[in-house]
């Protein structure tokens, strides 16, 4: 199934948005290999392959559903929400984290 979504990813005419598709692609994969688990039985939920530091082939390994459900992690539907349009956001509203000092106040 991810190759037919790759296929019609490379055939996006406007460059930005293909790079920014391929990219998305890029991180289902992370979710779509022989590295990947199941983190809970019935959550949909899945452990990606860099969840842990070593990488270590599952003895029951998945087939992640590269479309996604409203349950399910790491799929295409789920990472355009919560990476790609998220980005987007960020770039229309950038901010950047910053420590405080136990002696400064927060005044925002």
């Amino acid at each position: 199934m991810s190759k037919y979504l790759l296929n019609r990813i490379i055939q996006i005419p406007e460059r930005s948005m293909k790079e920014h598709f391929l990219c998305l692609f890029s991180s289902t994969l992370e979710f779509n290999n022989l590295f990947c688990s199941f983190k809970g039985e019935g959550t949909g939920a899945v452990r990606h392959l860099f969840s842990h530091h070593i990488l270590k082939p599952e003895k029951t390994p998945l087939e992640n559903n590269v479309w996604g459900t409203e349950k399910s992690s790491g799929t295409f539907s789920t990472l355009f929400k919560s990476r790609l349009l998220n980005a987007k956001k960020y770039l229309q509203v950038p901010f950047e984290i910053r420590l405080m000092n136990k002696m400064e106040k927060n005044h925002s």
